[in-house]
């Protein structure tokens, strides 16, 4: 995994922070790169299961989606399901 940069912060004041813990982002999040099903199996977009795109992520909140996948989809290419408030960025 690509080692990610510190931040650092400080109050507008200049001053510190001295509750605060030094931590990495990888310590605080969980980065999880995912796959998509191949789209020439149409029967993989014909299911229940939300699948969400990069463009759906320009949303605040996430209620649905146009595409759905089936549960073939998600066991033939071993996805998996992220519950309800789970905080997703795209990489891309």
């Amino acid at each position: 995994m690509k080692k990610l940069p510190k931040l650092r912060f400080k109050p507008s004041d200049g001053g510190e922070y001295p509750d605060w813990e030094e931590k990495t982002l990888g310590r605080c999040f969980d980065f999880i790169s995912g796959s998509t099903p191949r789209k020439e199996n149409k029967d993989y977009f014909k299911g229940e299961i939300l699948w969400v795109t990069s463009g759906e992520l320009k949303k605040k909140y996430i209620s649905d989606t146009v595409d759905k996948i089936s549960v073939e989809a998600k066991n033939d290419t071993n996805l998996k399901i992220y519950p309800k408030g789970t905080f997703l960025i795209s990489k891309g």
